[in-house]
C-alpha cells in the first residue's frame, strides 16, 4: 500500500504527528533527504514524535519511512493532480478532450484502487469467502445491479451469493446471520442508516 494512503488511514494520530505528516505529503522530496533533527526542526516537533509515527505505520524506523516515502512519490505526485470526480467535465470541452478525460479518469480509479489494496488483508478476506457457507451482499439501491453481476459471476464458479434488496430482507437477513456468514457491505462511505 502507498505510504500517504496508509498516512491518511491512521486515525489515531497526536496533533505533532499530524503536522509531521503534513509536512511529508508537502515536501516529499525534501523529506527523504532530511536527517531526523533536520525534519524536527522543520516541523518543531521532537525526534520521538518521528519514531512515534514509525511505529504506528509499522516501520521499523526513519530510514524505513524514508524508503516507503521514496518509493510512493511518484504515485502520490499523480494523485495530487487528479481530476475533480464530482465534476470531471467542463461544457466547452470538445468530444476528444471529454475522451481523453474519461481515459485519465478510468487510469486514476485504477491507480487509487491499487493503492488502497493490502495484499494480506485480501488474503485475508478471500479464505474468509472460501471457508464461509453463506455469502450475504448488502448494498443500497444504487449499487443493486453491481451486487447481481457479482452474485452472478460468483456462480459460475460455483459459489452462491445472497443479494437481500428491500431492507426488510436485508434487516432479516442480517439478524438471522450467524459464524456460518460472511457480509459484504457495500456503501458510500457508510453513509446510508441501515448499513
Amino acid at each position: 500500500m502507498n505510504i500517504f494512503n496508509k498516512l491518511n488511514q491512521l486515525t489515531s494520530l497526536t496533533e505533532n504527528e499530524k503536522i509531521l505528516a503534513k509536512y511529508m505529503q508537502n515536501n516529499p522530496e525534501n523529506f527523504i533527504k532530511m536527517s531526523a533533527s533536520e525534519i524536527s526542526d522543520a516541523c518543531f516537533i521532537s525526534t520521538s514524535t518521528i519514531y512515534r509515527l514509525c511505529q504506528k505505520l509499522d516501520l521499523l524506523g526513519l530510514s524505513d519511512l524514508k524508503i516507503q516515502v521514496s518509493s510512493s512519490i511518484n504515485e502520490y505526485l499523480n494523485e495530487k493532480n487528479v481530476i475533480d470526480y464530482n465534476y470531471p467535465f467542463n461544457g466547452n470541452e470538445t468530444q476528444y478532450e471529454v475522451i481523453l478525460k474519461m481515459k485519465e479518469l478510468y487510469e486514476q480509479t485504477l491507480i487509487s484502487s491499487l493503492n488502497l489494496i493490502d495484499i494480506n488483508q485480501l488474503n485475508l478476506i478471500s479464505n474468509a469467502l472460501k471457508d464461509s457457507k453463506h455469502i450475504d451482499f448488502y448494498t443500497s439501491a444504487g449499487n443493486i445491479y453491481f451486487a447481481e453481476n457479482f452474485k452472478f459471476q460468483m456462480q459460475e464458479i460455483g459459489r452462491l451469493i445472497n443479494v437481500p434488496i428491500e431492507e426488510y430482507h436485508q434487516r432479516l437477513t442480517a439478524s438471522s446471520s450467524d459464524e456460518n456468514h460472511v457480509a459484504i457491505i457495500v456503501s458510500f462511505e457508510g453513509r446510508g442508516a441501515i448499513m
